[in-house]
């Protein structure tokens, strides 16, 4: 109870100092919903006149979204992110990032680079659909591995974070820069806030409400925009050589009548030498039933397991190995497959 206070504490914390940039964020904030409203990547963003930071915040985003377009025509790469950045240092830092960025939910987000994930495979939860539930609708995630077009506001000391956006989508869909099945625009509100109590211990909050739907994406005639909200607990703690994390995270889909969905993993990673290491990764998802249909008389499941021993070759290049087993929706039977990784991470600047 302690712990949740501190966190609703903080989010209140930084609500004060958030009023000093929410009427420039804001405004920033819808242009950057009309320009995904539009998809007219190529029409540059207006300054505001009134924060020199966030003019040139703008600035630099309109060449950011220019190098992309340049970019996306001479390649087929995939481009997961692309955004401006303006930081501010003080006993509060403050920072704003606008363009493509990662959803501000869902705390698997963070293993999506090879650098950073100590398995190998990616989580499950976060890129496979759950069956359909809702007629007439494409298929949508617990939770999503999702860039969308958006602004964030992010405020932190040395013991609380919090940071609060408006995105172009909702974290249970996938969307990625230039993505022919992105679905359509909507505005949609997200936030979060954590407290670090000691060194090495973080636990957080986070939530999202808005459409996952748009009526233009339901065959039937006349619908209205389906809404969901999310609520996610996540929390990390590092000692010695060991680091574990973890996260559980409810939706509610609002359909002809409301559905739940779950997701949920932990994992660990342990440093055995400098060299080799050691890590493995439980997660699954109870989806919501079709409501239209009594063939699913339970929540249908996905279930992943994976463990992974990886060694340094030096800072750079890591070699990993592991064992990767799933339970797919709708399945009774378990896919076990072995595979092997090479990574070279480097950052250049």
């Amino acid at each position: 109870m302690i712990a949740i206070g501190a966190i609703f504490l903080a989010m209140g914390a930084s609500f004060l100092l958030a009023q000093m940039l929410s009427k420039p964020i804001g405004r920033l904030s819808g242009s950057l919903a009309a320009m995904a409203a539009s998809h007219d990547v190529d029409t540059p963003l207006p300054l505001s006149g009134s924060s020199r930071e966030l003019d040139t915040l703008t600035e630099t985003f309109n060449a950011l979204m220019a190098s992309v377009a340049a970019a996306e025509a001479q390649t087929d790469a995939a481009i997961y992110q692309a955004f401006a950045r303006y930081e501010r240092q003080g006993r509060i830092a403050a920072r704003v990032d606008a363009g493509y960025i990662g959803s501000p939910v869902g705390l698997g987000l963070m293993d999506a680079s090879p650098s950073t994930n100590p398995t190998i495979a990616v989580h499950s939860t976060y890129f496979s659909p759950m069956l359909p539930f809702d007629t007439g609708g494409p298929r949508v995630n617990a939770v999503a591995s999702t860039y969308p077009l958006g602004v964030q506001l992010t405020l932190s000391t040395d013991r609380w974070d919090a940071r609060g956006a408006v995105v172009s989508s909702a974290p249970t869909r996938i969307c990625l820069i230039g993505g022919r099945s992105n679905p359509r625009a909507t505005p949609v509100i997200e936030g979060g806030a954590g407290i670090t109590p000691k060194t090495g211990v973080r636990v957080g909050m986070a939530f999202a409400r808005g459409a996952y739907l748009t009526r233009e994406e339901l065959t039937a005639a006349g619908s209205d925009d389906r809404q969901m909200t999310m609520i996610s607990v996540e929390a990390e703690y590092a000692f010695g050589h060991t680091k574990l994390s973890g996260e559980l995270l409810r939706d509610r889909f609002d359909t002809s009548s409301s559905v739940t969905a779950y997701e949920w993993f932990v994992q660990g990673s342990q440093t055995l030498t400098p060299r080799w290491f050691v890590a493995a990764r439980h997660e699954g998802t109870s989806a919501p039933v079709r409501t239209n249909s009594a063939a699913l008389q339970a929540q249908p499941r996905l279930k992943a397991v994976e463990g992974a021993l990886g060694f340094r070759v030096t800072p750079e290049i890591t070699i990993r190995g592991s064992y990767y087993t799933r339970l797919s929706y709708g399945r009774t039977r378990w896919d076990r497959q072995g595979g092997a990784q090479l990574v070279w991470s480097r950052r250049w600047w």
